[in-house]
């Protein structure tokens, strides 16, 4: 099965001179704040520095078809204890797995 079989991408019925283009199609909103901080460990493991903003990771195209309900730094370290974050002096909270 694909996203296309669950209707998660959607064809766009013009195509573009790339060819055929996709819409985001169905949407699955996650509200469990435990399901939320496994999706960000997921997300963090999938990438190379292993760390990201809490709004990085909101946004991510990684998540798709998820919509988070409500995500805050202390959410994702309270109920994931191998998150933690730290604050840089730019008021940019990361969120990153280990110590």
């Amino acid at each position: 099965m694909t996203v296309m079989d669950y209707d998660l991408l959607l064809p766009q019925k013009e195509e573009s001179i790339l060819g055929l283009t996709y819409t985001q199609g169905k949407i699955i909103d996650v509200m469990d704040e435990g399901a939320i901080a496994l999706l960000c460990e997921a997300t963090l493991l999938a990438t190379k520095e292993g760390k990201s903003t809490v709004g990085d990771f909101v946004n991510s195209p990684a998540l798709l078809p998820f919509h988070l309900s409500t995500v805050t730094p202390a959410i994702l370290v309270n109920y994931n204890p191998r998150l933690n974050l730290t604050a840089y002096s730019s008021g940019d909270e990361y969120i990153f797995i280990g110590s």
